[in-house]
């Protein structure tokens, strides 16, 4: 996957799957459960991809994640995993404009008893 601010180093997505349903009346994808992986590394999030036409800077895909789990992992196999128990990601794509915006994100891990 190629993403503009990281023209000069692909992200490399190893596997996943993805359950996504569309609702075309109201141009909305629906992201159920899914997983990326990549190295040692595994995402698992759900959240929506919705078009909103009367965006502030003319018409987007406004988006929302969430996590479902998962870790990252270091390519040593000598370093321990790093679970990610919250995470949430939200913004708009405007792919004729050629942008991105991520207007929010936040991760964090509960704590271990």
């Amino acid at each position: 996957m190629a993403l503009p601010w990281l023209a000069e180093t692909p992200f490399a997505i190893d596997g996943g799957h993805l359950e996504i349903t569309y609702q075309s009346d109201t141009r909305r994808f629906e992201i159920t459960p899914s997983v990326l992986v990549w190295g040692d590394s595994r995402v698992q999030f759900a959240g929506s991809v919705a078009h909103d036409a009367r965006a502030p800077e003319g018409p987007a895909w406004a988006f929302a994640l969430k996590s479902e789990g998962g870790w990252i992992g270091a390519e040593l196999p000598a370093h321990e995993r790093l679970p990610i128990d919250d995470w949430s990601a939200a913004g708009f794509l405007a792919p004729e404009r050629g942008r991105a915006v991520l207007s929010q994100f936040a991760a964090g891990r509960r704590s271990r008893s």
